[in-house]
């Protein structure tokens, strides 16, 4: 799953899932739909950063329906019995993650920490769902149960001669012969497709379903009309499959220069059609229960108006109210559109959808804006600021005007500027221009520093009522709207990025400071020991006995005391 970000939807249609797994980027989010229309909003949405090493392999919901409640006639006979009464399930729906290292995380929608981390060493390949139960697969075909009671995986059959790669899975419902109760019917994609009940520990494919061409299975989706009928997806070719006559093949052709990205199937009443999301855009196939159908091409394309920017709808969900809903990526953020699309919809349909250019660095790229990468401040007093800005906004002169702005911070001049041009006889004109440029600059990149947010906000307290009035400017403010907000949803980000590093730098610090006191207590030893050599030295010479017997220093004191002491006697004489 490593690389671009991936959208998984509950089978309840509650939740939506979005895995990032890159760059060391490792996180988890999950939107709570609200609504008829399937939108999400910020305040619903919970998420759950990794460890850097933790990068992820798979996602699968796990729901479990409630169970039925007994009736009182039922829960007294099992009392008289002596029988315990169980209470009544409520539904419930997690989410399991599967790690690179092996490890599985099950998360519940609400809460930002795990439920539970079962450890596991064993290489895995992905995660399937079936019943409330969670199941996982090798590469190889090897199949494991799952016990989130007690926190571990159990080999439970090999299916695979491990000739073939298992490239996808998928349980599906089954009712064919041999089914029963305790059947877990899952279709692995190879370059055929399997179908096998993995309960069992032998003896359990079921059937395998020719291969049709030699491109690895990549998604498999069952009917919601037909449980007998399977679309996959091989290359750039959807097959559909029929479980009870398998010599009953349909192909659809997606147009060839185009990657499959997903694969959905929308019903309603007896209508039904595949939807290949595609790097082409969403190709829509319409399905004919009655016939066989060989290389259909789709009825309709649905892409957004920045499809040449390569913004994608990369998953659907279709809604109760019958609104189709769009997922589409803002870097690694999930956005949600509704699409007017009907199922009797043909020909080309373009969405259009709220996206900004991310960075300046992008609006760069696009010839937007050009604007230098470090601005070295030049403050002009406030008569040659408002001089110079007067002849940038009458040429129209955007990236200078950008420029002039960047490199003057000094709010007092700002504020009499913004006061001057508000004085001229078309301030107007002068005040809306000046704010359509720095407010579309500051809408590219909200969260750089810059002293245009000080230009910004002397122009809004100044000017703001009248440009609220202007209608050429509510695109301006819209836009500015979008950029800020965008701009707060990154701080959390941006903070927790900031404490980690300051973490790290106190930490580096911490080490510093050890080895620099464990290198002062060296030189300190060092220090004592020579001191402590001086002294013994000393101590040895002291004791140093000459050859004839008396040291140098003990001779001289001997004289000196000998010479005072006869000065002493002479004077003793005297008297």
């Amino acid at each position: 799953m490593s690389g671009s970000p991936k959208t998984t939807i509950d089978p309840s249609g509650s939740y939506i899932s979005n895995i990032i797994s890159k760059n060391g980027r490792n996180e988890v989010q999950i939107y709570a739909v609200n609504g008829k229309s399937g939108l999400t909003g910020d305040s619903s949405i919970t998420r759950i950063e990794l460890q850097a090493e933790e990068s992820i392999i798979d996602s699968v919901w796990v729901h479990i329906e409630a169970s039925p409640e007994e009736t009182p006639k039922k829960r007294s006979k099992r009392k008289q019995s002596g029988e315990e009464v169980a209470s009544t399930i409520a539904p419930t729906t997690t989410l399991a993650v599967l790690l690179v290292q092996g490890d599985i995380l099950i998360f519940t929608p609400h809460t930002d920490k795990p439920t539970h981390r079962i450890s596991n060493t064993t290489k895995l390949a992905g995660l399937i769902s079936h019943q409330g139960s969670i199941w996982a697969y090798s590469s190889e075909g090897v199949v494991y149960s799952i016990s989130t009671e007690q926190n571990r995986i159990n080999k439970v059959s090999t299916f695979s001669d491990g000739k073939q790669t298992i490239s996808s899975a998928q349980a599906i419902k089954f009712n064919g012969t041999g089914a029963n109760k305790n059947t877990v019917p899952v279709l692995f994609g190879t370059s055929e497709l399997h179908l096998v009940d993995i309960s069992k520990t032998k003896k359990n494919k079921i059937l395998t379903l020719p291969k049709h061409n030699d491109s690895p299975v990549k998604f498999i989706r069952q009917s919601t009309l037909n449980s007998e009928k399977i679309y996959v997806s091989k290359g750039t070719q959807i097959i559909s499959y029929d479980l009870k006559n398998t010599e009953e093949v349909s192909s659809f052709s997606c147009s060839t220069s185009s990657t499959i990205l997903n694969l959905q199937v929308i019903s309603e009443g007896q209508q039904e059609v595949v939807m290949a999301l595609t790097t082409e855009g969403i190709q829509v196939f319409n399905i004919d229960a009655d016939s066989t159908q060989t290389d259909e091409t789709p009825s309709s394309l649905i892409i957004t108006t920045f499809h040449e920017n390569s913004i994608l709808f990369t998953n659907v969900v279709y809604t109760v109210s019958s609104e189709l809903v769009g997922i589409w990526f803002n870097a690694n953020e999930p956005k949600f559109t509704i699409i007017d699309w009907k199922f009797k919809s043909i020909g080309e349909i373009q969405v259009p959808v709220d996206y900004l250019v991310p960075s300046v660095r992008d609006a760069k790229e696009e010839g937007i804006l050009s604007i230098p990468e470090e601005v070295q401040i030049n403050n002009l007093e406030s008569g040659e600021l408002y001089d110079a800005l007067v002849e940038l906004i009458g040429a129209k002169d955007e990236q200078k005007i950008i420029q002039l702005c960047s490199t003057n911070n000094n709010e007092g001049d700002i504020k009499e500027t913004i006061k001057s041009l508000s004085s001229e006889h078309n301030s107007n004109v002068l005040l809306n221009y000046l704010f359509a440029v720095i407010s579309k600059e500051i809408g590219l990149c909200p969260s750089r520093k810059s002293s245009l947010s000080v230009w910004l906000k002397w122009i809004l307290l100044i000017h703001g009522g009248a440009i609220g009035r202007e209608p050429e400017q509510h695109e301006n403010l819209k836009s500015l709207h979008t950029g800020l907000t965008n701009g707060m949803k990154l701080m959390p980000h941006l903070l927790a990025l900031q404490g980690r590093l300051q973490l790290l730098k106190s930490q580096a610090q911490l080490r510093k400071n050890i080895a620099d006191g464990v290198q002062d207590m060296d030189e300190d030893s060092e220090i004592e020991n020579e001191t402590q050599i001086q002294l013994d030295r000393e101590d040895q010479e002291k004791d140093l006995i000459y050859v004839n017997g008396e040291n140098d220093e003990d001779e001289e004191e001997e004289e000196e005391g000998e010479v005072l002491k006869f000065e002493g006697d002479e004077e003793d004489d005297e008297e």
